[in-house]
């Protein structure tokens, strides 16, 4: 997939009366374009048609047929076109405007409507936290975790589902840096790691997917290379117990911090391996799903994932450095070494009191 140029955040909104969207290769330039300002879906629909802004969404298809993108981006380019369009306050010209793009692109986007503001639903592929069942069908909200009494307008014709996987993190000219430190032979040494700012643009209103091999099979892509090279290189040499030691103490110790599952403003209970490199911090479930990626590049174990009692985000890893034994998942073997990043280091199975349920293992081996 080709990646973004981000230029004025992907989106430039008005300049000098003109609507300016960048894209590799070219950009999208509108002059004094006029766009329907009717609240109302029908006549917002009718007017749309009739109006300049048809030549946006003509112009967006040749993008997204040239570029290939995955469809959470399609949302965001359209999103951050509506605000350019109409600007930030205007919230459900904004929503109209999503709504009657996606639909056009051949999505079922319907709308919702609650205490006056207009809620955008998709029929999706996979399953989030703000989805709702409708007539059978699974529809995520893309602006709204309300879950809907009834639906206002639908465009139930179309059939593509909304895919939220992302398959790759988009890159831009803007990039940031992290340091980290951490202890290598007893010394204290310094990794420097840059990212692409878009990595976190992209992904800041990113649903809460309920399957967890969404982000656990997402791995760590293209943007995390020289993170994989740095460890690669330390553990080189290094038995299957000490790289589990090591790398362990890595993530754990010295550079990524555990928040509490009380999630701030902006911040999201869930996060890709990338995302984690990054921040420098994430929940037990995300700093599991980094450690998850790290291993399965790295090592040769087998990686039991294991959720904590009936608490779905409270996810550790068992780790099984002998793979010849056949797979156990009813009864879990007894020298099993548990990554919990709520401790300082490995612990046994013996040491919890918790009921741990085998949500899968990697590689499965029957």
């Amino acid at each position: 997939m080709q990646s973004f140029i981000l230029s004025l955040l992907l989106i430039g909104g008005p300049i000098q009366d003109r609507i300016l969207v960048e894209y590799p290769n070219g950009r999208i330039d509108f002059p004094k374009i006029q766009v329907p300002y009717s609240e109302h879906p029908d006549t917002y629909k009718s007017d749309f048609a009739q109006s300049e802004a048809v030549q946006y969404l003509t112009e967006l298809r040749l993008v997204i047929k040239k570029l290939n993108y995955p469809d959470w981006f399609v949302y965001q380019l359209i999103h951050e076109t509506g605000k350019a369009f109409y600007g930030e306050e205007n919230v459900n010209l904004n929503t109209l405007f999503s709504w009657y793009m996606l639909n056009q692109l051949g999505f079922d986007a319907l709308l919702t409507k609650t205490d006056g503001w207009y809620g955008l639903y998709i029929k999706s592929k996979q399953q989030a936290q703000n989805s709702a069942i409708i007539d059978g069908n699974i529809y995520t909200g893309l602006n709204t975790a309300i879950k809907p009494d009834s639906v206002i307008w639908s465009e139930s014709v179309n059939k593509r589902l909304f895919d939220f996987d992302i398959m790759e993190l988009p890159e831009s000219d803007i990039w940031l840096e992290h340091t980290y430190s951490y202890l290598f032979k007893d010394s204290l040494a310094i990794y420097q790691h840059l990212h692409p700012f878009s990595s976190f643009y992209f992904l800041r209103a990113y649903p809460y997917i309920k399957d967890p091999r969404h982000y656990f099979e997402y791995g760590l892509r293209s943007d995390s290379d020289d993170y994989l090279n740095l460890l690669k290189g330390l553990v080189e040499g290094y038995s299957e117990f000490q790289k589990l030691d090591f790398l362990f103490k890595f993530q754990h110790r010295n550079n990524f911090f555990i928040k509490k599952e009380e999630i701030e403003d902006g911040e999201r209970a869930r996060a890709f391996p990338g995302e984690i490199i990054n921040d420098g911090k994430g929940t037990l479930f995300s700093l599991s799903c980094l450690f998850y990626s790290t291993l399965v590049e790295l090592t040769d174990f087998r990686i039991y994932v294991l959720q904590v009692g009936e608490q779905v985000d409270q996810v550790i890893l068992g780790i099984e450095i002998n793979k010849d034994r056949s797979l156990q998942t009813s009864s879990l073997p007894d020298d099993l070494i548990i990554c919990d990043f709520r401790y300082n280091g490995t612990r046994r199975l013996t040491d919890y009191i918790e009921n741990l349920k085998v949500l899968w293992v990697h590689p499965f081996i029957k």
